[in-house]
């Protein structure tokens, strides 16, 4: 949890250009991820990605395009109310394909995960107004770092990467004087 938080607040190096401060932020998180489960049982990777959606701050809805996916979801999600989770940030649906299909070309939906058989969801095309607020990151249960990765790689997909650079200069000197 500790090395959540820093991840958070502390500035990531990206690039050391003479005269200039270079930084990444992650502190800003995607604001509606939309998790779609058919499985019946609980997808160990929709997992990982619904309680990193929540450690990052992100609103989560659990779109269950079946019955079984559903009950599973609903129980995770009563117990996470019960634990103190806002019913606001954490919500589990029951859709099909047409309701789905609605969500997925929604506005507001900032980041798609996909869980189980890609050919079951359709998604052909999307309508330029479904980019309108946010351009939508997508993913699948395939898409994932490596078992190894830093933390910082697993939370990328839930955060807004800003790439930040500070001019040290000063009139075309740099500040700094080096022997």
């Amino acid at each position: 949890l500790k090395e959540s938080e820093a991840f958070f607040e502390r500035e990531h190096s990206n690039l050391r250009t003479p005269g200039q401060l270079n930084f990444n932020k992650f502190d800003l998180s995607r604001p509606n991820l939309v998790i779609a489960v058919q499985e019946p049982k609980l997808a160990f990777n929709a997992l990982v990605r619904a309680s990193l959606a929540l450690l990052s701050g992100n609103g989560l809805a659990i779109a269950c395009c079946s019955d079984e996916s559903f009950g599973g979801w609903r129980e995770l999600a009563q117990t996470a109310h019960s634990c103190g989770f806002s019913s606001l940030n954490f919500e589990v649906y029951k859709v099909g394909k047409a309701e789905f299909q609605s969500i997925a070309q929604h506005p507001k939906v900032s980041s798609l995960h996909l869980s189980g058989n890609l050919s079951f969801y359709e998604l052909k095309e999307f309508k330029p107004e479904a980019q309108t607020i946010y351009l939508k990151h997508f993913s699948h249960d395939l898409d994932h770092p490596s078992l190894k990765a830093s933390w910082p790689q697993w939370m990328e997909s839930h955060v807004y990467t800003r790439a930040l650079a500070i001019n040290t200069m000063r009139h075309g000197a740099p500040l700094e004087i080096e022997l």
